[in-house]
């Protein structure tokens, strides 16, 4: 997934986009196509090679803390007007 070719990844709207991709470019061009189309967005963030699985939240991305990701995504989506 790409800026460049997000468009053709979803021709057909789906119910919702579940994001897993690793890479913040990515990330974003899925959350710009969501929030455009109007599409739920379900993104999982800094899951991987964690100790406690059963300290896994789910919750808004606004109410994360202590994930370098997910400060990334914040940050990077406020300044690109998506909430």
């Amino acid at each position: 997934v790409l800026p460049d070719n997000v468009e053709e990844l979803f021709e057909e709207t789906p119910d919702y986009i579940i994001d897993a991709i690793d890479t913040v470019t990515a990330k974003l061009a899925i959350a710009e196509l969501a929030q455009r189309r109007e599409i739920p967005l379900i993104s999982s963030m800094g899951t991987g090679n964690k100790l406690h699985p059963e300290l896994f939240e789910i919750t808004d991305l606004s109410k994360t803390s202590m994930c370098p990701l997910c400060k990334v995504m914040r940050r990077e989506l406020k300044t690109r007007g998506i909430r």
